[in-house]
């Protein structure tokens, strides 16, 4: 009896959930199919939370073939785990994509550099992750190599103690990171 019980709200949870994501696509049934194609990593709270989010904060995720919104929303599950939101996630992915011109999976593995450089330096991976997604309109220049420019500015700033904000601002005015660091010190010992 007890198991009948436990079995009849996981089923009505699981149909309600479906429907939560159904609603969240506007009725579309992408969303509830995603998260059907999920493994079993995770809790079904945070696959649902990952395909929500990265919905809403990817314009281009309802463009995305089923199993590249299955992968990345399976990533989004493995970052939740580091303190990265789905619109974080989002946010780079959108910006890898649109300004650095990389494919979907490109963008993953700029997410997962970034997750990388967070750890070694020290720094919560949801932070390093914002740190890119505003700081992409500046490194644009660099294409693909955005990455490791500002993975390069995030140790600067490490090292410096000057706010990546600052060193963004001076190198606006220089065409090289390495220039607008000694020239952000330079103003830091004014």
């Amino acid at each position: 009896q007890k198991q009948l019980t436990t079995a009849i709200s996981l089923g009505r949870a699981m149909n309600d959930m479906q429907v939560e994501l159904q609603v969240a696509a506007g009725g579309a049934e992408f969303l509830k199919d995603t998260f059907m194609e999920m493994g079993d990593d995770g809790t079904f709270e945070m696959q649902k939370e990952a395909v929500i989010g990265l919905n809403e904060s990817m314009s281009n995720f309802s463009s995305l073939n089923q199993t590249q919104r299955t992968q990345l929303a399976e990533q989004q599950v493995l970052f939740s785990r580091l303190g990265v939101a789905a619109d974080q996630t989002g946010k780079v992915m959108e910006e890898a994509m649109r300004t650095m011109g990389t494919s979907m999976e490109g963008a993953m593995d700029v997410q997962l550099e970034l997750a990388g450089a967070a750890r070694e330096l020290g720094i919560p991976a949801g932070k390093i992750m914002d740190g890119f997604a505003s700081a992409m309109p500046d490194l644009a220049k660099f294409g693909k190599g955005a990455t490791k420019e500002f993975i390069r500015l995030q140790k600067i700033a490490k090292k410096t103690g000057i706010g990546v904000d600052k060193l963004m601002s001076a190198m606006g005015k220089f065409d090289t990171i390495d220039g607008a660091a000694e020239a952000a010190a330079n103003l830091n010992s004014v």
